[in-house]
């Protein structure tokens, strides 16, 4: 399924959608999360709404049910880097049982994300290494779940 936001003609058929991203699962269980990806499928999007918004969900098969959609506000988790030996580490705060996801790109406004590592929380300061950042330049993202 796509997320679209209604820049226009809301109400109307002629409306002009902006893309915002897409949900993509597999399983038909119950209450299942579902984040809203990026093109690629692989990194979760933020969505920045204020005021009034017309949202807009379509699907090219027609074979999705959603029951309700849950827009939670989030607030940024702090990242540092460092260059150990010949690898870049990030290193980040974690919450004991949440999930943490590392990714990276090589430009800063485009492209699609690449996952670099996943990690369980356990309440201490967690790293994820990256071998083939001291040779290139990377831009780094976090999310949790």
């Amino acid at each position: 399924m796509y997320l679209d936001q209604v820049v226009s003609g809301a109400g109307t058929t002629n409306q002009v959608t902006q893309r915002l991203g897409q949900f993509y699962a597999v399983n038909n269980e119950p209450f299942a999360w579902v984040p809203l990806t990026d093109d690629g499928l692989v990194a979760p999007v933020v969505v920045k709404l204020g005021g009034t918004n017309t949202l807009r969900i379509s699907t090219i098969t027609g074979n999705c049910y959603p029951n309700f959609f849950m827009l939670v506000p989030s607030t940024g988790i702090s990242l540092s880097a460092a260059i150990v030996g010949s690898n870049v580490a990030v290193s980040f705060p974690t919450l004991a049982g949440s999930n943490y996801r590392v990714f990276y790109r090589t430009n800063l406004s485009t492209g699609n994300w690449t996952l670099l590592n996943a990690v369980l929380g356990d309440g201490t300061v967690k790293s994820a290494s990256d071998s083939s950042a001291a040779s290139n330049q990377r831009f780094y993202k976090m999310t949790s779940p």
